[in-house]
């Protein structure tokens, strides 16, 4: 939120907009050392602990690296493919959930199928997280998102959606979209104009037709398994790519 100058989540004030950046930054510093805290007061086995401590590293370090790469992004005046796109989210957002899954399957059953099968479930889950949660952020709506119309447009957020209009957009249309992209001094006008070209576009169905793609890799990733806590993992795939908010 410091980065990306959010002054909202979620419809509330964000930590550093309440309380200040450097409150902001120590609560940061102190929930990533609570993980290992909670970590290392475990009764699990020593391997199991040190399982989850690589685990919860790498995955650190791979958030920290796509935090990296979506900066440069946005430095660079070149428009990144759309597999460039998806390697930064895969570090930046899927790492968190390919962790949480597979951590939790360390501590259930420390079977390495578990392991390897419900981590690509996460990459894949927070993959399709991520390219709705953009589309959200293009075209949501600001009366159930609490967020103007075009912000990510106006903040030249290199986003799927953004990505795929600049490329697919042509003339008079790709004129509107780039005269908000990037441009803090965009008016209200112009950001509207912009998202009504995307709308036109068709740009909102084949975003979601990238979300339900992982969605579905992500439920390949479960097919050895059965019972309730599948059909609740699959309802909350449902969710992802469905939300509006």
């Amino acid at each position: 939120d410091i980065m990306d100058n959010d002054e909202t989540r979620h419809g509330v004030p964000t930590v550093h907009k309440k309380y200040g950046i450097p409150v902001a930054i120590l609560a940061g510093d102190v929930l990533f050392s609570k993980a290992y805290q909670v970590i290392s007061n475990s009764n699990l086995s020593g391997n199991a602990t040190t399982q989850l401590i690589s685990r919860l590293a790498k995955a650190c370090v791979d958030v920290c690296e796509g935090q990296l790469l979506d900066i440069k992004m946005a430095e660079q005046k070149k428009i990144p493919s759309q597999a460039e796109y998806i390697t930064m989210i895969g570090k930046k957002t899927a790492a968190l959930f390919d962790v949480s899954c597979s951590m939790g399957a360390i501590c259930a059953t420390g079977n390495k199928k578990d392991v390897s099968n419900l981590s690509n479930f996460g990459r894949y889950l927070g993959i399709a997280f991520q390219i709705t949660d953009d589309l959200i952020g293009v075209m949501g709506d600001t009366k159930i998102t609490k967020k103007p119309v075009g912000n990510d447009l106006r903040e030249g957020k290199k986003s799927l959606p953004i990505l795929m209009a600049i490329k697919s957009s042509r003339g008079k249309d790709k004129s509107v979209i780039l005269k908000a992209f990037g441009n803090p001094k965009a008016t209200k006008n112009d950001l509207k104009k912009a998202v009504d070209v995307i709308h036109s576009l068709g740009i909102e169905d084949e975003v979601r037709k990238q979300a339900l793609r992982y969605a579905e890799m992500a439920k390949k990733s479960l097919s050895e398994y059965s019972g309730s806590a599948k059909t609740e993992l699959i309802d909350l795939l449902d969710f992802v790519v469905k939300r509006s908010k």
